[in-house]
């Protein structure tokens, strides 16, 4: 079983909304690694580097470590782990209040609640994750790694029904596939009080997955 972890996280949040999961990750043997976002480069517009550049360091990232890391992604970095386990990296994923991606209106219509309820500031990263090719999914890949999919019931940002379609969309392919709601949590489940439970609810999944391997 992989003990290595890659955290990846949210639009206006750092490496350190992370700090309690790897205090806790560490303390059970797991070798944590929570980067910050790439700085946005010359062709980016805004203040945050491109939906492109951000998945392409943390691919890198992931390359470059000695074993397959388990990812755990928030927010955007939730639709950031679904990328790169499509992309064939990691051992396992989870996905926690991913945005969601695909275009249509359910996209539409997670890009408008993001925007209006995570900060306008990262408009343009909504959209890209929403519409553009750099946020594709193959939501049919057989041989991607297991993933699973964290809802928030209270989470007016990403709607735990918008969590649930993705799931749906998953299911699409015979990969191993969860789906966990938790109740009464907000947007920010992995840093309010009962943190806990979902980080311990996400590491005992991944010994489960990777006790069937």
């Amino acid at each position: 079983m992989s003990r290595t972890v890659l955290f990846i996280h949210d639009a206006g949040a750092t490496p350190a909304v992370w700090a309690p999961f790897v205090r806790r990750y560490t303390a059970c043997g797991y070798r944590c690694h929570a980067p910050a976002w790439p700085a946005p480069g010359p062709h980016d517009t805004g203040r945050v580097a491109s939906l492109a550049r951000i998945v392409a360091a943390h691919a890198a990232l992931a390359r470059a470590l000695p074993d397959p890391p388990l990812l755990i992604g928030h927010g955007i970095g939730g639709l950031i782990v679904q990328i790169l386990l499509d992309r064939g990296l990691g051992a396992a994923g989870i996905a926690v209040v991913p945005v969601v991606s695909g275009g249509g209106w359910r996209a539409a219509l997670a890009c408008l609640r993001a925007v209006v309820f995570g900060g306008w500031a990262f408009a343009g990263l909504y959209r890209q994750a929403a519409f553009s090719r750099d946020a594709f999914i193959a939501f049919d890949n057989d041989h991607r790694a297991p993933l699973l999919l964290i809802a928030a019931a209270n989470d007016r940002t990403i709607g735990a029904g918008a969590v649930a379609a993705t799931y749906r969309q998953h299911r699409l392919s015979i990969a191993a596939t969860d789906f966990r709601r938790f109740p009464g949590r907000s947007h920010w489940l992995i840093a309010e009080p009962g943190w806990e439970a979902v980080a311990d609810d996400g590491m005992e999944w991944f010994q489960q997955q990777s006790g069937r391997s």
